[in-house]
């Protein structure tokens, strides 16, 4: 499933989704940022019906509502890795301490041939356990 967000309040709950997946960007231009931007629907649809992949529709402030409420205050450096991918196993409103947290760079896999599919699915299957 995919989802482009006002705000991380607007995704649903939904107990049979296990990833969850945010594009998050700030207002970097990447050009495999873009390729997710124009593939987001067959991505969605690839990742299957217990996954989500979601998108703010103000990049920057969706970026920075991700990384207040899965990182909090910390000093985790999530503008040098942007444009990237979070990976988690927990929707925002049961985020725990145990939740599982990937960030993913989008630019650090440039030279990666068929880097997104792999990427997702090996991210899905790590959050199902």
């Amino acid at each position: 499933m995919g989802y482009a967000l006002n705000e991380l309040a607007n995704l649903p709950v939904d107990d049979n989704i296990h990833s969850y997946i945010f594009v998050v960007n700030g207002q970097y231009r990447e050009p495999l940022y873009d390729m997710i931007q124009q593939n987001f629907i067959a991505i969605a649809k690839s990742i299957g019906s217990n996954a989500v992949i979601a998108v703010g529709t103000d990049p920057k402030g969706f970026s920075s509502e991700v990384k207040r409420k899965y990182f909090g205050e910390s000093k985790v450096s999530f503008a040098q890795a942007l444009p990237a991918l979070l990976i988690t196993n927990a929707h925002p409103d049961k985020l725990t301490k145990d939740s599982v947290r990937l960030i993913r760079a989008v630019a650090r896999c440039r030279k990666q041939v068929r880097w997104m599919a792999a990427v997702l699915r090996t991210s899905i299957l790590f959050c199902q356990r």
